[in-house]
């Protein structure tokens, strides 16, 4: 049994890892991938998934667990006695104690991590090159008149209409194809890639008239709704964006208030500010960034 495992089966178990790191290289050709098309990528990491709690299982067990460490210790003694590892166990790197398939399940998760960067990669690349128009117009916010107060709703800007579409088609996707683990892990980094895109290429240099915050406001939640596919508390991963809606929907008397309460005290202790802004619930953005976005929020067109 001893011989079949080290000699037969693992070296079959690395020809299958070699087999599906060809298969996800292969999976995740950006230039290839089709929106909302996530069966290949998710059968992988389903089957690496599967495997590795299969096997995870299986070594825990005897006699595995007992030829891992007899495995082992006749490595440890060839070594001392001749220098090196008799060939019979070269086949396979020698196995960490009690773990006889450590080396097969650590390239499982190298897969299965490489996978979940390309599709992180693939999220963020399209809607980033998608909304390329969006943040090059976001001058028009300054000019933007107050809704009226007939309008029913505000619609989502026209520019940002699209990529938004599109990172929602992909959410769909990758929630009916990726395993759970996998897809939380990717829309969390999807979600922070987009939070840090959105406040440093666009809240830290718009200008607003009470119209373009109300707008602005509308698409950063729409943005934000779109992560709700995955949790109802997904705006914890979106924090800025979040927050920045608090300090957007201030109306002008509020704005002034917090404004001048945010004003730099003379000894420089910010206690009053941080109290303020924490009663809105903006704990993320520190005193200057919020006193930056105030200052650029203007009553008038």
């Amino acid at each position: 049994q001893r011989r079949l495992l080290f000699e037969v089966q693992l070296p079959l178990l690395l020809d299958f890892v070699a087999h599906l790191r060809t298969r996800g290289a292969s999976t995740m050709v950006l230039s290839e991938h089709a929106v909302g098309d996530w069966k290949a990528c998710g059968a992988l990491l389903q089957t690496l998934s599967f495997c590795a709690r299969f096997l995870d299982e299986c070594q825990e067990a005897q006699p595995l667990v007992h030829f891992a460490a007899a495995s082992a210790s006749a490595t440890a003694a060839a070594a001392c006695e001749h220098g090196e590892p008799p060939t019979s166990l070269l086949l396979v790197a020698p196995p960490a104690a009690g773990r006889v398939f450590s080396a097969v399940l650590d390239d499982f998760e190298g897969i299965a991590a490489d996978l979940e960067d390309q599709a992180v990669e693939q999220l963020t690349s399209s809607f980033s090159l998608g909304c390329r128009r969006y943040l090059q117009e976001r001058r028009e916010f300054r000019l933007l008149p107050p809704p009226p107060s007939t309008a029913l709703g505000i619609d989502v800007s026209s520019a940002l209409c699209e990529p938004l579409a599109q990172l929602r088609s992909e959410f769909g996707g990758v929630q009916s194809a990726l395993p759970a683990a996998a897809t939380r892990r990717v829309w969390q980094r999807v979600a922070s890639f987009i939070d840090q895109l959105l406040y440093e290429k666009l809240v830290c240099s718009v200008q607003c008239s009470a119209g373009g915050a109300a707008q602005l406001v509308c698409d950063l939640n729409a943005v934000m709704t779109s992560f709700t596919l995955f949790s109802a508390r997904a705006h914890t991963q979106l924090r800025r964006l979040h927050q920045s809606c608090a300090l957007l929907q201030l109306c002008g008397a509020g704005r002034m208030r917090l404004h001048r309460i945010l004003a730099s005290p003379p000894d420089g202790v910010h206690a009053a500010a941080i109290a303020a802004l924490a009663d809105l619930g903006v704990h993320h953005l520190s005193v200057s960034e919020a006193r930056d976005l105030l200052s650029r929020l203007h009553d008038e067109p």
